[in-house]
């Protein structure tokens, strides 16, 4: 609530001698780039005019001003889809502020930063950049299904939700360039790069069918001893840089290969490539960049295969295994371009492995 206070009331922001140029404060004392604002105002604004449009309904002739007038206002979602959006950005700014930048404290310039893609030498060997991709393309297709629920038209959704996972994640990059950690455009690349998969599974049914995205996460054991004096809370939410226990898959299935192959033993399953890396987030000394071929179960079509698809727990427990790859489901066959030798495994960084 005090996030939201300092932007919708940034007259409350003057607290002592702390109002700075470059800043505004909240009443928590966590302080925020200025740009902050702007962004999220933008957003909303954005938000305004294409929810306000996406419903509007001309009168006819059989149809009063009024009949339509009371029909706009009932299914108007422009205030469901102002919370969700504002609430999102607003949320992820927030905690960014305080878990990540306010400790590493705002540098007052912008600069960029190359991180290096999947080199040797940087500090998450690449998994990083997977992990960009995978969080913009769930976050696109857990909006776009937000938006609908809320009343949306499909496509209307579908263009609200690029706008706003768009503006996100480049803002999140911006907000680090007055950081140390600086703006980095291979994360905007990957960002993009999910953002589109998201799009055009949601646009086309076909590609839905046919293509995924997954991830396997266990965390490591590093990073549990790490951050083993950390709150519940922090150690959740910094979760997200233990690359160690992640595993990410671009899976292609067969049951979306034409009505031949679909209606086959083959629907079952799923191949595809992979990649993981071992001890460069957090570090060690056991550095592996490990990029391989996989097979697979596809679990939510044998779950509605076996069970009714139309209960409730099966569609969960379908959508949970088409974005998280179940352990032990997928046999991954990795090159470790750190250690030169080729391993297998079950589709868990880390865990019981052969390697050749």
């Amino acid at each position: 609530m005090s996030f939201l206070l300092c932007y919708f009331y940034p007259e409350i922001l003057e607290v002592g001698d702390q109002v700075r140029r470059k800043y505004i404060y909240c009443p928590c004392q966590k302080k925020f780039p200025k740009f902050c604002l702007y962004i999220f105002l933008c957003v909303l604004i954005l938000v305004s005019n294409t929810s306000g449009s996406s419903n509007e309904e001309i009168p006819t002739d059989h149809k009063s001003k009024e009949e339509t007038s009371k029909k706009k206002k009932k299914k108007n979602p422009l205030l469901p889809a102002i919370l969700i959006t504002g609430g999102t950005i607003g949320t992820v700014l927030y905690m960014g502020t305080v878990w990540w930048w306010d400790k590493s404290g705002f540098t007052g310039k912008f600069k960029f930063t190359n991180e290096g893609y999947f080199g040797k030498n940087t500090y998450a060997g690449g998994a990083d950049k997977f992990g960009h991709f995978y969080a913009s393309y769930v976050e696109y297709r857990l909006m776009v299904r937000m938006y609908k629920l809320i009343g949306l038209k499909h496509n209307d959704a579908l263009l609200l939700s690029a706008l706003a996972i768009g503006i996100l994640s480049t803002s999140i990059e911006i907000v680090d360039a007055f950081t140390p950690y600086g703006f980095c455009y291979e994360d905007v690349v990957f960002n993009t790069f999910g953002l589109g998969l998201g799009y055009f599974t949601e646009k086309y049914p076909k590609i839905d069918s046919l293509v995924g995205f997954r991830i396997h996460y266990a965390p490591s054991s590093t990073y549990l001893e790490m951050e083993k004096t950390t709150s519940l809370v922090k150690k959740y939410i910094r979760l997200i840089n233990d690359y160690n226990g992640m595993t990410f898959f671009l899976d292609v299935k067969f049951a979306g290969m034409g009505e031949k192959i679909s209606n086959s033993i083959l629907k079952y399953f799923l191949f595809g490539i992979n990649y993981n890396t071992i001890d460069y987030s957090p570090g060690g000394d056991n550095k592996q960049r490990n990029l391989g071929f996989h097979i697979g179960l596809n679990i939510p079509v044998i779950l509605e295969s076996i069970f009714n698809k139309n209960n409730w727990a099966v569609k969960a427990s379908s959508s949970f295994a088409k974005y998280f790859a179940i352990p032990y489901t997928n046999l991954l066959f990795q090159y470790d371009f750190d250690k030169k030798n080729i391993k297998l495994n079950f589709g868990i960084a880390g865990g019981i492995q052969i390697t050749f």
